[in-house]
C-alpha cells in the first residue's frame, strides 16, 4: 500500500462523512455536534485522501485569536503508522 496521500480543507458535514468512516468515532458523530462544539470560532477541517478515497480527517477551531484547540481526528484502521495524522495535526 503506498503512503502517498494529499490533505484538502473541507466543510464541516465533509469532515464529518470522513468521521463517520472509522468505526471508533462514528457513535454520535452528528453535525449538530459539531456546530455546538466549535460555536461560532473560526475552524479548520481536513481531510486526507489517497487517491480519492478518505483516509482520515482532523477537526479544530480557535479558543482565543492566540489558541488554537486541536479537536477531534482519526485515521482509517488500514492507513495507520503511515505518517496521516501527523501530517493532519
Amino acid at each position: 500500500m503506498s503512503s502517498r496521500f494529499s490533505l484538502k480543507p473541507v466543510s464541516l458535514s465533509e469532515c464529518l462523512t470522513a468521521q463517520r468512516r472509522i468505526p471508533e468515532l462514528a457513535t454520535g458523530a452528528s453535525l449538530a455536534r459539531y456546530e455546538r462544539r466549535i460555536a461560532a470560532a473560526p475552524f479548520l477541517a481536513l481531510v486526507a485522501y489517497q487517491q480519492h478515497h478518505i483516509i482520515g480527517f482532523k477537526l479544530g477551531f480557535a479558543l482565543s485569536p492566540q489558541c488554537f484547540y486541536s479537536w477531534l481526528g482519526g485515521v482509517v484502521s488500514s492507513y495507520r503508522s503511515q505518517g496521516v495524522a501527523r501530517a493532519l495535526l
